[in-house]
């Protein structure tokens, strides 16, 4: 069988009885607070965010809450020039502020420059002077991403996916509970509803067959270890007459038949049994699978270029980083030189002093947000763009994953994909995200926000 994945916490308790408790369930649905925003970036309609990440204290973690710490975005007065509005929004109806100062170097901009007539090129440098009082291109002071995540600067070892200083509506988020109460990763135990005590973050998504040994995986129903079956019990929590352990009961069944009468409202289990009984994957949650390696597919973009709104500038896709982020919130090492773009062509180009994986596969994951991914064929392809790459070191379950806008050409901004993972390069993949329809920020080097692996939209 499959290595065993074994839960950290040394476990002193005994399996007691084999008696489940069985509580009320609640709806999944409610409403979901609506982020304040920057100008031009839009959480966009209910069914394009379903999928995106919740924090406890801060919330949705939204493009808006990720975007709005961007130092010194502005806008300019002047109206937008023909000339800027063909060459730099591409036609598209945006709104420029300032980090499209970002893209102003590119070779595509100049040329397109090139083409303008002499009044058009006026009006042209006369709204850049206005719009990019400190210049152009990656050079600029005042158009600088607020660090790697949010709002600030990473300090020593710490990479958390909020910062410390951000500020709730309440209170000011303390290190120790960031995460304590986060819903990053529940699933449904229902057609919609799921144990109100079944606080299922991935960090519980773990197996321990010593201390959870009634695995009855001939009538589908197997043991996980979930830390927040407490002294009271809860659904599925073993041990309810008493001597509680921290093994919940859940189900080994495909998503699409988690039905059953009753209020049993078990969840479906975690990957590491599937893995530990040889059984089919698909009867466990794909997203709670340790992987060594994952693609990013991108399958339709913003389009709109020049007018039409099937057209990406040059048939292609691009963004600037994609990030993955671990049980603690904090991002995942990428091995850059593993990253491969199947089928895809990326052309050597762009600004002096950028790395050779500027515009390649490897410039999705190398932590540099002035290294666009571009893929060229993206069109000609059959609009599918395959991003492959694998994390350092021993695979990793993922609790949330963000990418980010290029610094130019808005009709590539990728607004469908899937996420996958896999033990291999070449698979088989388990797809476990899928977002479609998804409203891409208008901003150059801005985040899609951060989005839940364990939902789709």
């Amino acid at each position: 069988t499959p290595e065993r994945r074994t839960s950290s916490i040394t476990r002193v308790a005994t399996i007691a009885g084999g008696v489940f408790a069985v509580a009320g369930i609640v709806s999944l649905y409610g409403a979901r607070a609506t982020a304040p925003g920057l100008r031009g970036v839009h959480l966009g309609d209910e069914p394009n965010h379903a999928a995106i990440a919740m924090d406890a204290e801060v919330g949705p973690l939204t493009p808006q809450v990720r975007n709005a710490a961007r130092i010194g975005l502005s806008q300019s007065s002047l109206p937008t020039p023909a000339c800027f509005a063909e060459c730099v929004l591409e036609g598209l109806d945006i709104e420029p502020d300032s980090s499209y100062c970002y893209g102003l170097e590119s070779d595509e901009v100049k040329e397109c420059y090139d083409s303008c007539d002499a009044v058009e090129k006026g009006e042209y440098d006369v709204f850049i002077n206005d719009l990019c009082p400190d210049g152009s291109g990656f050079e600029v002071a005042r158009v600088t991403h607020a660090g790697e995540f949010d709002s600030d600067v990473s300090e020593g070892d710490d990479e958390d996916v909020t910062s410390d200083n951000e500020v709730s509506p309440t209170k000011v988020v303390d290190e120790s509970d960031k995460y304590a109460g986060a819903t990053l990763g529940e699933f449904q135990a229902g057609p919609s509803h799921i144990a109100e005590d079944a606080e299922l973050s991935l960090t519980t998504w773990e197996c321990d067959f010593e201390a959870c040994g009634a695995q009855h995986v001939d009538v589908n129903v197997g043991q996980y270890v979930d830390d927040s079956c407490g002294d009271l019990g809860g659904v599925g929590c073993e041990g309810a007459l008493g001597d509680q352990t921290r093994c919940r009961a859940c189900y080994l069944v495909k998503a699409d038949e988690m039905d059953f009468a009753g209020n049993l409202g078990y969840p479906r289990c975690p990957m590491c049994l599937c893995k530990e009984f040889d059984l089919p994957v698909e009867q466990c949650i794909l997203c709670s699978g340790f992987y060594k390696y994952f693609k990013f597919e991108v399958v339709a973009v913003r389009g709109g270029f020049r007018g039409d709104p099937t057209a990406s500038n040059g048939g292609g896709m691009q963004f600037a980083e994609l990030v993955l982020y671990d049980n603690n919130g904090d991002s995942i090492p990428i091995d850059v030189g593993s990253s491969t773009n199947p089928d895809g062509y990326s052309p050597v180009n762009g600004y002096a002093g950028q790395t050779p994986y500027h515009q390649g596969p490897g410039a999705a994951v190398d932590g540099v947000m002035e290294q666009k991914f571009f893929d060229a064929k993206f069109t000609s392809n059959g609009l599918r763009s395959s991003l492959i790459f694998a994390v350092q070191g021993e695979p990793v379950m993922i609790r949330g994953y963000e990418f980010f806008t290029a610094e130019d050409a808005p009709s590539r901004d990728p607004n469908e994909w899937t996420l996958s993972g896999a033990d291999s390069p070449d698979g088989p993949w388990y797809t476990f995200s899928h977002i479609s329809n998804a409203e891409a920020p208008t901003q150059r080097l801005g985040s899609y926000g951060v989005f839940d692996p364990c939902k789709s939209n």
